[in-house]
């Protein structure tokens, strides 16, 4: 097999034929998938504090109910053994940005922008193990680990459709099940935006990868775009008529229409900028959930202070560029950095590698790697002063 392609897949059929329009399974597309991670690893994750993690428990009444850890050690114990809990599902989200292997998941999906891809959660359930049906806003991949599963395929949702009444999760009022897929280890399968999905856990050892993808709302871009030109228009850029004699042309209350296409104009032309609009787009697409890119000082670090000459990237780091004209726009866990087009291979090679050789970089790299440095983009050593 390929070591960055999956197996029996044509990627190129795949973006045509069912990228995000329907389902698509992969038998065997990860035949020697081999982690070296199983059920009670991500139980220790789910004892951390930091790391995002919950159980669904399916009760014996049909109702399913939500617990969010940190758990204990001895918290599945008790879980288990408590009659009125049918079964359960513990899921942890974004193993990738502690376990290298599972990360290293991600050049199978190649084929697609890097800067789509978004964090990578395993569950595990025994048999009859499940979250119950429901649909997500965004593309998925789901790998097989270990064990079977089974995945009932329903009908296309939209923010009409009726959910349960439910505190905690959107559970699917009714489910029109369609097509089902029998999964063992090393199928994928993929599910497009909006695709109702049920998976029932078909053995004590089932554990399944969910590969998900970025995909912010126009209503968190809008809001984005919103707070950008809250910051940088100059509170001197008013409002100003365009035409006065029409003001003339109606009563002294209202508001003419030639006011309001001057305002949408304006408006649009200063929300609407191509800076702007790439700015406010790659600094979502390439936010971190774990990366706290303010605890450093805002000015560049030097990475002569760094007492290792090869930096290494975070597990949960995201970059990202974009050209404007004669600029780069590089963006690293939300942040962003202008640039000279000269420095597009450099930057491209920053995105796509996971370490880099200080000794090897010029006066204006080395700048470049400040603010990444400044990102929080790479494991920090610093010289002793």
């Amino acid at each position: 097999m390929d070591s960055d392609k999956l197996s029996h897949f044509d990627a190129a059929a795949f973006l045509i034929d069912a990228w995000q329009k329907t389902t698509y399974l992969i038998h065997q597309g990860l035949p020697l998938l081999s982690i070296d991670f199983d059920q009670h690893d991500l139980a220790g994750l789910a004892l951390e504090e930091s790391i995002d993690s919950r159980v669904v428990i399916e009760q014996q009444d049909g109702s399913y109910a939500l617990r969010h850890g940190p758990f204990e050690e001895s918290s599945f114990a008790q879980i288990d053994a408590v009659e009125a809990h049918k079964t359960w599902t513990l899921l942890v989200q974004s193993v990738d940005h502690y376990i290298p292997e599972v990360a290293d998941l991600k050049r199978y999906f190649s084929f697609l922008p890097n800067w789509r891809l978004d964090d990578i959660m395993i569950s595990y359930a025994k048999e009859g193990g499940s979250v119950g049906p429901h649909f997500d806003y965004y593309d998925v991949f789901l790998i097989q680990l270990q064990g079977e599963r089974l995945w009932k395929i329903g009908q296309l949702c939209d923010e009409h459709t009726s959910l349960k009444a439910h505190p905690d999760l959107k559970l699917l009022e009714s489910f029109d099940e369609q097509i089902e897929y029998s999964m063992s280890a090393g199928d994928v399968l993929y599910v497009p935006p909006g695709v109702a999905h049920w998976g029932i856990a078909q053995s004590d050892d089932c554990m399944t990868i969910s590969v998900g993808f970025r995909a912010p709302s126009y209503a968190d871009m809008a809001m984005s775009v919103a707070d950008d030109m809250a910051l940088t228009v100059p509170k001197h850029v008013r409002y100003q008529d365009d035409v006065v004699h029409h003001v003339n042309e109606c009563s002294a209350s209202e508001i003419s229409s030639d006011t309001i296409h001057t305002i949408q104009s304006e408006l649009m032309r200063l929300a609407l900028d191509a800076e702007r609009i790439a700015s406010v787009f790659g600094g979502l697409m390439t936010e971190s959930h774990n990366v706290d890119v303010n605890g450093l000082e805002q000015a560049a670090m030097a990475p002569q202070k760094v007492s290792t000459p090869i930096l290494e990237k975070h597990l949960d780091t995201r970059m990202a560029f974009t050209r404007l004209e004669d600029t780069l726009l590089l963006f690293a866990n939300g942040r962003r950095m202008s640039l000279p087009m000269s420095q597009y291979e450099f930057v491209d090679t920053l995105c796509a590698q996971n370490t880099v050789d200080l000794r090897e970089l010029d006066s204006n790299q080395q700048e470049v790697v400040g603010f990444l440095i400044n990102c929080n983009v790479y494991d920090l050593y610093m010289d002793e002063e």
